[in-house]
């Protein structure tokens, strides 16, 4: 938006910019976007900017009457020929039915699998599909077959995809690593070559050579200096390289096994594949906890809510309060990245435990020293014995020099405080 130069383009990007807000719930400001992207003259865009603006809309407001909207725009992508569009169109009116009216869902639904089969989309075909086997119980089976089939098509071949790049990486990365091995083995030659020269040489230049040699050591240090620079490097590429084979050997291989009995046995045991997908989810929370391996964003206090408000639903809802990018001005990134895990454990413990459906999470700065206060209206920490994960965000909280309290006088919900300076 900073560089258009025309306005259709301008209309066309306030209309992704509330399609995304939509998304991360910002509702208010999706539809400023939306009033922007009708103004535009073409009417495909004006479409697809009027069905986004009324999915907006009833998101915000279950009450709202969005068909009118969403019925135009479908009639213009109609007329235009845009089957795209129409796909998408039956896509929104069927999630609009469905808490409303479940034969008009339905209804849609198959409008859209007969759409998106036109256009030949695998991936809009399993969104059918999907809507599809929640609403025709009676044909469960028959759908619920086409969708496994299309499923392991597209599966398959993101794999393939994945694969060959997974391989490719690997050997590049090797090669690099076996590069920096053989230069730094050359390099230290050379100053094995040097420091032998330097020797015989020494009873030549003692009388004349004072300060040459203390120039020749000083170019020696550096050189050594760089060298252990090197092997450092090499050393953490060992290091990713080792760690990219314990998650390929302990958490793909087990994930693969589970695939596998889900698709070959026709009647399995809800109970045993959660207790797998348990197992599953612990030893890659342990390689987790190995390791470091969060990328910080530039906008640390975005990448931080979005964490947050992905536990949200629409039975548990999620305020933060406080949380702008301010907030984290000099705090440093081992900081950041230990609050983010400290907080999706929270999480993590809440969605498993506490069965509450609010949780609010205030953030405040003061005298150079961050709070965070988390709250939930669930069952209390007396209904559960905290276990690993919260034991361990007391060893995070430690390493920055914070604190953390938990309330236990609450007769109903969990309280939880914590804080630690802005500077180690």
């Amino acid at each position: 938006m900073k560089y258009v130069n025309d306005a259709e383009s301008n209309y066309l990007y306030h209309n992704n910019l509330g399609d995304v807000l939509t998304t991360l719930g910002e509702y208010k400001q999706a539809q400023q976007n939306f009033k922007m992207a009708l103004q535009t003259k073409r009417k495909i865009n004006y479409a697809k900017a009027l069905n986004n603006s009324a999915r907006a809309k009833y998101n915000e407001d279950p009450n709202y009457d969005a068909l009118p909207e969403l019925y135009k725009a479908l009639k213009i992508r109609q007329e235009e020929k845009d089957s795209y569009g129409e796909n998408s169109s039956y896509a929104t009116i069927s999630n609009y039915f469905l808490t409303k009216d479940k034969s008009k869902a339905l209804y849609y639904a198959k409008k859209m699998l007969d759409v998106a089969i036109k256009n030949n989309s695998g991936e809009d075909q399993l969104q059918a599909l999907q809507k599809i086997i929640n609403l025709d119980k009676e044909n469960y089976l028959k759908y619920f077959g086409k969708f496994q089939t299309l499923n392991d098509s597209i599966q398959i071949s993101r794999s393939k995809a994945k694969n060959q790049f997974a391989v490719v990486r690997y050997d590049v990365e090797q090669k690099n690593a076996e590069n920096k091995t053989l230069k730094l083995q050359d390099a230290k030659n050379k100053i094995d070559i040097l420091h032998r020269n330097i020797g015989l040489a020494i009873s030549g230049i003692i009388l004349i050579g004072g300060n040459l040699y203390y120039k020749k050591r000083k170019e020696r240090l550096e050189r050594e200096k760089e060298l252990l620079k090197q092997e450092k490097e090499i050393e953490v590429k060992n290091t990713e390289l080792k760690y990219s084979k314990k998650v390929h050997d302990k958490v793909a291989n087990k994930v693969y096994h589970v695939m596998s009995e889900v698709e070959n046995i026709p009647v399995i045991d809800k109970d045993e594949l959660l207790d797998k997908l348990e197992s599953i989810y612990h030893i890659s929370r342990d390689i987790s906890y190995d390791d470091k391996e969060l990328t910080l964003e530039k906008d640390f206090s975005k990448q931080l809510s979005i964490m947050l408000k992905s536990y949200s639903s629409e039975i548990i809802k999620i305020p933060i309060i406080g949380n702008e990018e301010n907030l984290w001005s000099e705090v440093s990134e081992t900081a950041k990245i230990e609050v983010f895990y400290i907080l999706q454990e929270l999480m993590t413990n809440m969605k498993k435990h506490s069965r509450a459906n609010r949780v609010m999470i205030d953030f405040e700065r003061k005298n150079n020293r961050i709070t965070i206060l988390y709250s939930d209206n669930g069952v209390g920490i007396h209904e559960h014995i905290p276990k690993n994960g919260l034991k361990n965000t007391e060893s995070r909280i430690n390493s920055i020099n914070g604190t953390i309290n938990f309330e236990t006088q609450t007769e109903k919900g969990l309280k939880i405080n914590l804080s630690f300076p802005v500077k180690k």
